[in-house]
């Protein structure tokens, strides 16, 4: 690190733990400060190692703030050759928000290892984009397919077919759901009059009538 942004953070640590700024005042104050003119780019990666630092910078109603400084540099708890893993890590976790143990698992994360997603906040080094219509209940869905796995216990649902609309009830055990271009797929045996087929078949979960299943009424093998 330079000697330029060693004294730009500096700067910033007396301005924002004395006073909440927005970026044009303290663009403004480096300048009226000490006649240095900055980027907002350069503020972004001055903020970025502030908070590498263990510096919690927070932004509200416009405005930056130091609300918790802690002078001693917090280091992530994890070795070096995962630290390159973990924008992968984190986009995938903010591309399944709509699950509730994601947020604990991040707290976890911070508590216990000192792993902080805003590390990677300003920059983009992994994108996971998934299906967003009706996401969080599809998600709530595989949730409960899930259930049925773990307990060995058979489904039933109405299915509209893909390639004809055509919408037909199915009683399947289910087997393992997929994740593949962006789609979640259910892989299961089909029951035909109480007796199971050979062979393994997938379902769209998206295109399960209603996102709706029910546990199989007769008793199956």
């Amino acid at each position: 690190m330079s000697k330029k942004q060693e004294e730009r953070i500096t700067i910033l640590i007396k301005l924002l733990s004395s006073k909440p700024s927005s970026l044009k005042e303290i663009l403004m104050y480096f300048k009226n400060y000490k006649d240095i003119e900055i980027a907002e780019i350069t503020f972004k990666r001055d903020k970025k190692e502030m908070i590498k630092r263990g510096i919690d910078i927070s932004f509200d109603s416009g405005k930056y703030k130091i609300t918790d400084y802690v002078s001693s540099k917090k280091q992530m708890k994890i070795p070096e050759e995962y630290k390159l893993n973990l924008p992968i890590l984190f986009s995938i976790l903010n591309s399944e928000k709509d699950l509730r143990i994601i947020d604990w698992l991040k707290e976890e994360l911070k508590g216990k290892y000192n792993i902080n997603e805003e590390y990677w906040e300003d920059e983009t080094y992994f994108s996971k984009s998934l299906v967003e219509q009706n996401h969080d209940i599809i998600l709530e869905l595989c949730v409960e397919i899930i259930k049925h796995m773990k307990n060995g216990e058979a489904i039933e649902f109405e299915y509209r077919k893909v390639d004809n609309n055509e919408l037909k009830k199915y009683t399947i055990a289910p087997l393992q759901i997929r994740l593949h271009e962006n789609l979640y797929y259910l892989f299961g045996s089909v029951y035909k009059e109480n007796i199971i087929e050979y062979g393994i078949r997938n379902f769209r979960v998206d295109m399960i009538e209603n996102l709706k299943i029910f546990p199989a009424k007769s008793t199956l093998n």
